[in-house]
């Protein structure tokens, strides 16, 4: 059995998690495979409850969430680990009852918070005078720069997107043997072919499509700059997916009838993403690196609007150093800039013809078959 441990909080944790499970069962189809909210499955209950809403708190105060991330970085990573021992200490506790009841052959987290029980599952074996066969990997969720909460050395494996992240855990100090570098996964309905009917007109003979994201919650700076967009009434189609925020959803459709100019298309959380980019020329989103290596995957540039950790201003970096993507800081820019797309869209044919130049890979299917590998 394999077990796929991630936390429902945040696209970045959980579309890792599904990208793999599908290459898992599609290639190997009899194989036993999981894919769990970890905390919520082992009935971690309490301890689940106060992490999500401590990410919901994070998603709305982009700022402090981005001065206590590099406050972090100045903190000794055996302190920080520490802490989240004594935090999560119910989830440590139920979670490595689980492991052992469950003896996973692998046990894979998108996140780290699911590092601690599998270790204490370990220990207990050993104390126990049980054999566990369990390899623990963990998927490093940040592309490119990790904190030091990655690094767990007791691991098996640590799983890295790029150069920089493997350079970076390695610097934090993670044994070198342990570290495996693949490309980030994406589900494959993120590089399937569009077919010629779902394929939009070309830029110029109709009006611009904006798909607008942020995340599965929904929260943060999103609200305002949705705001400032309807207000400018700009002649485009306006592709919002509200996440799990209803309370914005109903609002937009209420709204939607009173444009003049602006086609505004509301949504609440959608899996099947990958159906509204291709009726999409741009997206507009929160940094993350799920959102943003999927958008990229269908061939769109993206507007960044916020970023909530350093390792987000990384994938800005990322994305604008490789001139597919623009960051935008303040919320009355995104009207402005959409506005100059609509006099001259070039940028946009641009950004993408660059996409295609970054022969981006799907490392969904590598990472499967390294952890079938650990099975034998």
């Amino acid at each position: 059995m394999i077990t796929l441990a991630m936390i429902d909080a945040g696209g970045g944790h959980k579309s890792p998690a599904v990208a793999v499970q599908q290459s898992l069962t599609q290639n190997t189809p009899n194989y036993d495979v999981q894919l769990l909210d970890f905390h919520e499955a082992v009935k971690a209950v309490a301890f689940d409850a106060i992490h999500k809403k401590s990410w919901n708190d994070m998603l709305r105060n982009p700022l402090l969430t981005y001065a206590g991330t590099k406050a972090l970085e100045a903190i000794p990573g055996e302190v920080t680990r520490s802490f989240v021992l004594r935090w999560s200490k119910e989830a440590v506790n139920k979670g490595a009852l689980w492991i052992l009841r469950n003896r996973p052959r692998v046990f894979f987290s998108t996140h780290y918070l699911n590092i601690p029980p599998a270790l204490e599952a370990r220990n207990l074996a050993r104390r126990r005078g049980i054999h566990l066969p369990t390899k623990i990997v963990l998927f490093a969720a940040e592309a490119f720069t990790l904190s030091s909460l990655w690094i767990w050395r007791e691991i098996d494996e640590l799983i890295v997107t790029s150069p920089e992240a493997y350079s970076h855990a390695i610097s934090l100090g993670m044994p070198r043997s342990k570290i495996r570098l693949f490309p980030y996964p994406v589900r494959k309905e993120f590089n399937s072919p569009r077919k010629p009917e779902d394929s939009p007109q070309p830029l110029g003979t109709r009006p611009l499509r904006v798909m607008a994201m942020a995340g599965a919650e929904g929260k943060g700076k999103f609200e305002t700059i949705l705001s400032k967009l309807i207000q400018a009434d700009l002649p485009i189609t306006l592709t919002v997916v509200c996440g799990r925020n209803d309370v914005l959803r109903q609002r937009l459709e209420s709204l939607a009838h009173e444009l003049k100019n602006t086609q505004l298309i509301a949504h609440g959380f959608v899996d099947q993403v990958w159906n509204l980019m291709d009726y999409s020329d741009l997206i507009l989103g929160k940094a993350g690196p799920a959102s943003m290596f999927e958008s990229l995957h269908r061939n769109l540039p993206i507007v960044f609007f916020d970023a909530v950790t350093t390792s987000e201003f990384a994938n800005i970096d990322y994305a604008s150093d490789n001139g597919v993507g623009w960051f935008l800081r303040e919320s009355w820019e995104v009207p402005e800039f959409i506005s100059n797309l609509l006099e001259d869209p070039q940028p946009i044919l641009d950004a993408k013809n660059k996409i295609r130049k970054l022969r981006l890979k799907n490392g969904a299917s590598e990472i499967a078959e390294f952890l079938l590998s650990l099975t034998s």
